[in-house]
């Protein structure tokens, strides 16, 4: 690992323009969602299309201004039943908690439209490739962090990760793989054309998209034939890699080499870093698009239960974060994570729902 161009990429990936963003503004049916740490949580679900949601997870350090944010309407603001803030609020008056209306409405731009770096993490672009879809939902659930906006997409394909399908169901043959309707020649189908319009308002800085191959391709990797078929080759699959943007490739070793440590005990079942993604797919698009860093993780379906898959991802996200500085190299995105997590929302045999978030009354 070359430590100096990991630098490079973090000082690329952190200096790119930031846009001010308040998700209540840039989409239309949005909601907050209460994910039980407090008042200092602030996380917005929003529809991007129809059984699709982006969560919105504001930074640790942004709730300094809670109260002003009450005082001014913002929707993120912890509401008590009366309508205000919690300190001290009986009836919505700012005056009671301690507020200086005069100078609220700066401080509260300051606090909801600060430029934090963006990561966005997405997954279930395949709706059969479970690892990714599990690993994000715990991201989406228990993940804080101080200096970055996270934004979560549990499922890119909502129809076919109900289905627990591959492709986009009822939908034309050349639409089927949303992996596949990102070329540079223009969009394909309409799933694709709602995701590129979220994607487009959001500008994330770094980009995760986390997938799933049968094998291993340190294993299979000798049997890549250039422009031959990936999807339905029974000799070639990219399972344990993390196949990233020329910038974030030392990065993506870096971010190999923890996993293999903390997870691997055969070293033929190694991950390795590879460029760039399929040309074709959304991880590509946002490379091209805004100069992100970029990395897609595959683990491997083929043999390995899903609970390792999906700590394998955690683990991959998380090294990605510490690597650029936002977490602590300390930080385990597996933490809380059980192995009954290890099952898809809407399975028969899996105890969880989806979405199954605690709203907060507006």
């Amino acid at each position: 690992v070359d430590v100096e161009a990991i630098q490079k990429a973090v000082e690329q990936g952190i200096t790119q323009p930031c846009v001010e963003f308040d998700p209540f503004e840039v989409f239309q049916h949005c909601v907050v969602v209460n994910r039980g740490f407090g008042p200092s949580d602030r996380t917005a679900r929003c529809e991007f299309t129809e059984g699709g949601h982006v969560y919105i997870i504001d930074p640790m350090n942004a709730d300094q201004l809670s109260a002003a944010g009450a005082a001014n309407g913002d929707a993120y603001a912890p509401q008590n039943e009366n309508g205000g803030g919690e300190e001290g609020e009986e009836n919505g008056n700012a005056e009671n908690a301690g507020v200086d209306q005069e100078n609220a409405e700066p401080a509260v731009q300051n606090q909801r439209r600060h430029c934090f770096p963006v990561v966005m993490i997405t997954a279930g672009v395949h709706g059969n490739e479970l690892a990714g879809i599990v690993a994000a939902r715990h991201i989406r659930k228990t993940w804080r962090v101080n200096d970055a906006r996270l934004v979560v997409v549990e499922r890119l394909n909502p129809r076919g990760a109900e289905k627990r399908g591959r492709y986009i169901p009822k939908t034309a043959k050349k639409e089927q793989d949303l992996n596949r309707n990102f070329p540079k020649s223009g969009l394909v189908g309409d799933l694709a054309q709602d995701i590129w319009a979220m994607v487009y308002k959001i500008k994330p800085h770094v980009f995760v998209d986390c997938h799933e191959g049968w094998g291993f391709y340190g294993k299979l990797r000798a049997n890549y034939v250039k422009g031959g078929p990936l999807v339905g080759n029974p000799k070639f699959s990219k399972g344990s890699s993390v196949i990233a943007s020329p910038s974030a490739h030392q990065i993506a070793k870096f971010m190999a080499n923890r996993v293999n440590e903390e997870t691997v005990t055969d070293h033929s079942k190694d991950f390795l870093a590879i460029v760039p993604p399929i040309e074709t797919g959304l991880a590509n698009m946002v490379m091209r698009e805004f100069g992100s860093l970029v990395a897609v993780i595959e683990t491997t379906s083929g043999g390995q239960a899903l609970a390792l898959r999906a700590r394998q991802q955690l683990v991959v996200v998380g090294t990605f974060m510490s690597a650029l500085g936002i977490v602590p190299s300390t930080f385990d995105g597996r933490a809380g994570f059980a192995d009954a997590d290890a099952c898809v929302a809407g399975a028969n045999s899996c105890h969880l729902q989806h979405p199954d978030d605690t709203i907060v009354p507006q």
